[in-house]
């Protein structure tokens, strides 16, 4: 494979500019209690040197007194409950809004303001990255123009869009992570291509665990495109080994400083808090199957039809050279995948569309490689016109979701129940939530507020209640 011209590079780089603008223009973050830890923990590393929330934690807290995003650690300071890759790497994005808090001397709700629109920033481009990544992996193997169709898919015909560019769950995140590793691993193998292999791969596996099962594949990749070169063999598996650890070793012992246990908050909500959370909820697996894949509230293929061509893989994968092995992983990856989840309560939560799925999308991306490939001129107007479902169903959870307050049919039978209200196309958050219309543009309400300041000059008041 040829390593990407001065062309591609500036196409990719047009593509990610292109979703950072269309991810950002519904001025507003689409979050969840989830989201809160990562939202203000770059917040205390930059104020305090601290990977506890303590220096933030009335922001964290947002108001509860006893909210489930946050943990006591066993040295008794607080504690994210979800793993802090996320805001560990975004950190860096966050230095001139801490800046600005400074001046303010991190008053609330400044603090809480500010955290909330460098969210939605450091989403957007964490999202927008790994549309530019997925543009240089599938130019690879197709032309230009099939390339761009593709990865415009993957931008704005997937919960890329409405999931991993709006606020900072661990998913956008494992978009970046997986396609980075796919990049590396589809590449010329080298020590020091396989040092970043083993680097991303395990920050990928310590952002979402059940994301192994995505990264396994091009780890055992990476080592079946060496035993043919017992040279190389030895540099390649220190080099991989080397970054594994490198990557990983601070963040267990984050866990372990803060749990005591390897695996940190996940570990410790199945071993101590088993049966109390709606994750444990299971139903039984072919109607969970069809639901997750399906219907019409949480399908993958309801809310991204184009991955319907996915039904032409196989055939085409047999045909292929070069990838076939890494696309066969991969496939058995994603099988593995959906089938933990379909374990679970799949509805993934008060989100839109099929968030558990949102990790495999670059994978899917890239098994439909051959298949788009393959597309005679009706087939690709059929792709395209698949692809523009997709982004509609997308733009309404972009402009739209929750203005309908469409969980709350999703989950009619409540959180803990095994019920999954999710067949009815009345009901599916894509009608009500299209029928409720355009939710508020908060940002520009924080830009109004701005500006007022700005023009009326001084210093602002230390305020008792919300900002302007």
């Amino acid at each position: 494979m040829a390593p990407a011209g001065k062309r591609d590079r500036r196409t990719a780089l047009l593509l990610a500019v292109l979703a950072f603008i269309v991810y950002n223009t519904n001025f507003r973050v689409i979050f969840s209690g989830d989201c809160f830890p990562a939202r203000f923990l770059p917040f205390a590393i930059l104020k305090a040197g601290s990977l506890t929330l303590d220096p933030v934690l009335e922001a964290v807290r947002q108001g509860h007194p006893s909210p489930y995003w946050v943990e006591k650690s066993i040295t008794g300071t607080h504690v994210s409950l979800f793993p802090i890759v996320v805001p560990v790497l975004v950190t860096p994005l966050y230095v001139p809004a801490a800046v600005v808090l400074r001046m303010l001397e991190w008053r609330e709700p400044y603090l809480s303001m500010v955290a909330e629109v460098m969210e939605k920033v450091s989403s957007s481009v964490i999202a927008s990255i790994s549309v530019a990544f997925v543009f240089l992996l599938v130019r690879r193997r197709l032309d230009r123009g099939r390339a761009v169709l593709l990865t415009a898919a993957y931008a704005f015909a997937t919960n890329t869009w409405v999931t991993g560019s709006q606020a900072l769950w661990q998913h956008g995140m494992g978009e970046l992570l997986i396609v980075g590793a796919l990049l590396c691993v589809t590449g010329e193998l080298t020590p020091k291509r396989a040092f970043l292999v083993g680097i991303v791969c395990a920050l990928g596996v310590m952002n979402r665990p059940p994301d192994l099962l995505l990264f396994a594949p091009v780890l055992l990749e990476t080592f079946l495109r060496t035993r043919a070169d017992r040279a190389l063999l030895p540099r390649v598996g220190a080099a991989l080994g080397l970054g594994l650890v490198v990557a990983a070793a601070p963040f267990l012992a984050y866990n372990l400083a803060t749990y005591g246990l390897l695996g940190g908050g996940y570990q410790s909500l199945f071993q101590h808090r088993p049966g109390t959370h709606s994750q444990f909820v299971k139903a039984p697996i072919l109607p969970a199957l069809a639901g997750l894949l399906f219907s019409p509230g949480k399908g993958l293929f309801f809310y991204s039809p184009f991955l319907l061509f996915l039904g032409g893989w196989w055939k085409r994968c047999r045909d292929e050279s070069g990838d076939r092995r890494l696309s066969l992983l991969l496939g058995a990856g994603v099988v593995a995948q959906i089938l933990l989840y379909s374990r679970t309560d799949w509805r993934g939560g008060y989100s839109y569309g099929p968030r558990y799925l949102v990790d495999l999308l670059p994978v899917l991306v890239f098994l439909l490689v051959p298949v788009v490939r393959a597309l005679g001129r009706k087939g690709l107007v059929a792709f395209a016109l698949c692809v523009s479902m997709g982004a509609g169903i997308q733009a309404v959870g972009a402009f739209c979701y929750p203005q309908g307050m469409s969980d709350l049919y999703v989950f009619r039978a409540g959180n803990e129940s095994a019920t999954m209200e999710v067949w009815s196309l009345r009901l599916s958050p894509v009608v009500v939530e299209a029928r409720a219309g355009l939710a508020p543009m908060k940002f520009a309400g924080y830009a109004r507020g701005a500006l007022k300041r700005i023009f009326r000059g001084g210093s602002p008041p230390r305020p008792s209640g919300s900002p302007e």
